[in-house]
């Protein structure tokens, strides 16, 4: 948990459906800035608030 919140990681389930922001090198782990994200879903409000500390 600590290094997927100091890394701003992508959790699996915030994937579903992400349109990608920039080409990513296969098998890089993915980070919420890699993605476009829905700010009207909770969990991404949610895990936005968690990153914000």
């Amino acid at each position: 948990a600590k290094i997927s919140r100091a890394q701003a990681l992508l959790p699996i389930g915030l994937a579903h459906g992400v349109t990608l922001t920039r080409d990513i090198p296969k098998g890089t782990t993915l980070r919420m800035a890699d993605v476009v994200l829905d700010d009207a879903l909770n969990g991404v409000t949610l895990r936005r608030a968690m990153l914000a500390g």
